[in-house]
């Protein structure tokens, strides 16, 4: 089936196939915008104008045409279509921002990994959201304001988590993934402490973990649940950071 439009008016003219015709129909209108951009790019450039020698572009199965004929309607370019949804695109990552920001990704793994999990700035500011977490669930019993610190610790890196991914914020959205699996090491620390209850509490007060695991019946397993959780932590930072890597190497693919 051919389609076309008034090239005088400055159109182009496109043929496709029934099939083609039908997979167009179920397309999004931002993949259908997407498809008809790829087009354009291909009629016009240096390139393909080369290879027309005076035809005209064919979409489909035609003999003559310069489009590769395995080719299907709607391809997941990846210089004009980043997830095919009406969704926005994720920002792109520079070279400069990846390098940037994985020399500090480095640098705070040594340091955690030196510090036994513990780096002052970052976890004096976890501190803080953990004390918030007891008060403000205290509203909801005492059961909820025991849970509330290490929740607190959590709730505010997944509310980032959850506002940067819906803004498709690549970079600021790996840095909060880090930050609220760095708490799974900070958390393990106070929760090897159950037993031995070395650890200086704020204000004083009882231990978090030496009451939940009690309730738990897993008092004696402090430190063998801290070692399962700090190597979750561990697995979630490298993992983000993993995920920043493929998002760069997918922009880098693209231009």
């Amino acid at each position: 089936m051919a389609s076309g439009i008034d090239q005088s008016k400055g159109g182009f003219a496109c043929y496709v196939s029934d099939e083609q015709l039908a997979a167009y129909a179920r397309l999004t209108p931002y993949q259908r915008l997407c498809w008809v951009e790829e087009i354009r790019i291909l009629r016009y450039s240096p390139e393909r104008r080369k290879r027309r020698n005076g035809r005209s572009v064919c979409v489909g199965a035609r003999p003559s045409s310069p489009w590769p004929v395995d080719r299907p309607l709607f391809s997941p370019d990846p210089l004009l279509v980043s997830d095919q949804t009406d969704e926005p695109a994720w920002r792109r990552v520079g070279t400069p921002e990846f390098l940037i920001a994985s020399g500090v990704f480095a640098g705070v793994f040594l340091l955690l990994s030196r510090a036994n999990g513990f780096l002052p700035i970052l976890d004096h500011a976890n501190l803080a959201f953990h004390e918030a977490g007891h008060i403000f669930f205290r509203i909801l019993g005492e059961t909820a304001s025991l849970y509330g610190g290490t929740l607190g610790q959590l709730v505010f890196p997944g509310v980032a988590i959850v506002v940067l991914w819906r803004r498709r914020e690549t970079l600021g959205l790996a840095i909060a993934g880090i930050w609220f699996f760095e708490n799974f090491l900070n958390i393990a620390v106070y929760m090897a402490d159950a037993r031995t209850q070395a650890l200086p509490l704020v204000g004083g007060g009882d231990h978090d973990w030496t009451n939940i695991l009690g309730r738990w019946n897993a008092l004696a397993s402090d430190t063998s649940l801290a070692r399962k959780l700090r190597a979750l932590g561990w697995i979630g930072m490298i993992g983000m950071w993993g995920w920043l890597g493929l998002r760069w190497l997918g922009d880098r693919q693209r231009d």
